[in-house]
């Protein structure tokens, strides 16, 4: 049986459901009109200079939904004209949208996370782990709780960056305890947490989401 639980886990990862991150006001147009490239104040304060090509529109997978997060932080940052790392919580779930996008056919370009873009393979403004297109349909949108269910659920959240950093990395110190906890009946409880307390942020964040993912 647990042979078939890890299969069906690997088979969510892999399955191409792809994100898009902006705010609630967009929800009315996007319903409407799609998701169209363009450049919008995220990508346009990320270079220096005008971008080779203007009209992209980008989404993540569940892998790389941090990214999704992160554009999305950028945009409420700018309606609420507030510094990046400013942005709170509350802001993200009374702000934020998710906007879900089906590829069941493998169609929509992506460059991949090893991928050093050799001969201009992609357009300059593409990242790694990037999916992109000059159009997208929406077919969910998600927002408020559910919206933050999603974050937790693909290993985004809490984040570790932002308002308020150490009362998150705490968050994420108290999660990983009590998933050892579960996971190791064999240590005690005062061995579980000095480990804990030994690990850095990123080491933290690395355990959770390897728990979560195997």
């Amino acid at each position: 049986m647990t042979i078939y639980i890890m299969l069906f886990k690997e088979w969510l990862l892999n399955e191409r459901t792809l994100y898009h991150g902006t705010i609630v006001d967009n929800e009315k147009n996007i319903r409407d009109l799609g998701i169209m490239g363009g450049v919008g104040h995220f990508v346009a304060t990320a270079y220096d200079e005008e971008p080779e090509h203007p009209e992209i529109a980008y989404a993540s997978d569940k892998k790389t939904l941090k990214n999704s997060l992160t554009a999305m932080v950028a945009h409420i940052a700018h309606k609420l004209k507030k510094d990046f790392h400013d942005v709170t919580d509350n802001d993200i779930l009374n702000h934020g949208l998710i906007v879900t996008i089906e590829d069941t056919e493998d169609k929509v370009p992506h460059r991949a996370e090893d991928d050093e873009n050799y001969y201009g393979q992609h357009p300059s403004t593409v990242e790694p782990g990037d999916y992109y297109d000059d159009y997208f349909h929406g077919t969910r949108f998600i927002k408020g709780k559910p919206l933050l269910r999603l974050f937790k659920r693909y290993g985004a959240w809490p984040r570790m960056w932002g308002q308020a950093n150490s009362q998150r990395i705490n968050l994420m110190k108290a999660e990983l305890i009590r998933q050892a906890i579960q996971k190791h009946p064999d240590k005690s409880r005062k061995e579980i947490i000095n480990k804990a307390n030994q690990l850095s942020a990123d080491e933290i964040e690395k355990m959770l989401r390897s728990w979560r993912y195997i």
